[in-house]
């Protein structure tokens, strides 16, 4: 779908326009070949090159095609089904800009209602202010999982199948979020040089707080990931050592039983046997085995006590 936006500083409501024009921004998601073609012709960028920039595993990448800058970005997506991020395709020219996706991206939403301050018709504030929007969502992404985390440390006693599941899906989401972040990095650096866009010093501002931001969260993620293997290795001795002292137990219990099984199957053979022809046979045989496993009882608690 594609839609096309503008406003300005005089007029900073944004506008749905019929078709472009100077100082607009299009909003594309998950567009088709007519759009990809509309696209192409706009930007004067070659179909394919556009499919290469939309791939869902496209790394975050600063271009420059005829006087056109291409920013591939990638946005983080934890509800996402096949992947947790998502890229962003930025196209900025000298005449308008272009936000292109080949998901759905609430970004999208918030632009059309007003909740990200944008202005169409600044080139370089416009791609500043969705780069913000990135980090920002980014931000947010990684204090939800940090308390997640956090969560399960203090519940680090209660083990089960629910618990580790959560922790494999929270490692899952940030062994893609420090790669996408480190790249963003990379590219938020470039961007700060100056050569793609013109950049005021206000600007340049801007976008070291854009890198001390992105670093931040690039650094609670990989805190966050240490923390869930060491979590992870703690659970792991731990669910060792209760396997241990299960077997432990059997192994006494086995051991506390095989004393009455014996005299029973030794006074199950075809045989004569001390007290066969006893009438008190059953009841000296039953006393018997109890003290013999009294004693075995006796002997492994003190053994235990003894190691």
């Amino acid at each position: 779908m594609l839609k096309i936006y503008k406003n300005s500083v005089v007029d900073p409501r944004l506008r749905s326009l019929p078709d472009i024009r100077k100082g607009s921004l299009v909003l594309c998601t998950n567009p088709d070949k007519d759009e990809i073609r509309k696209l192409g012709k706009m930007f004067s960028i070659s179909e394919d090159d556009l499919e290469q920039y939309l791939d869902e595993l496209e790394t975050p990448r600063l271009d420059v095609e005829n006087d056109v800058v291409i920013i591939v970005i990638r946005l983080p997506d934890i509800e996402g089904e096949k992947s947790y991020t998502q890229t962003l395709v930025i196209l900025s020219s000298s005449d308008y800009s272009a936000l292109i996706t080949s998901g759905s991206i609430d970004i999208f939403r918030d632009i059309e209602n007003n909740k990200i301050p944008i202005i169409t018709t600044q080139r370089s504030k416009l791609v500043i202010q969705i780069l913000l929007e990135v980090v920002r969502r980014f931000s947010a992404a990684v204090v939800q999982i940090n308390k997640t985390v956090q969560e399960e440390k203090r519940n680090f006693q209660r083990i089960d199948k629910e618990l580790i599941f959560t922790l494999v899906n929270t490692e899952e989401i940030l062994n893609e979020f420090i790669p996408a972040l480190t790249a963003n990095i990379n590219l938020i650096k470039k961007l700060l040089q100056g050569q793609y866009i013109p950049l005021y010093q206000q600007d340049k501002n801007l976008i070291d707080d854009l890198l001390i931001d992105s670093q931040q969260a690039l650094d609670i993620c990989i805190t966050n990931l240490k923390t869930i293997r060491n979590l992870r290795d703690g659970y792991t001795t731990i669910i060792t050592l209760r396997l241990n002292q299960i077997m432990k137990l059997l192994t006494y219990v086995t051991v506390t039983l095989t004393i009455p099984l014996i005299v029973a199957n030794i006074y199950g053979m075809n045989i004569l046997l001390p007290l066969a022809d006893s009438p008190h046979a059953f009841t000296i045989l039953v006393s018997l085995m109890f003290l013999l496993m009294i004693i075995t009882v006796g002997l492994i608690i003190w053994y235990r006590k003894k190691i």
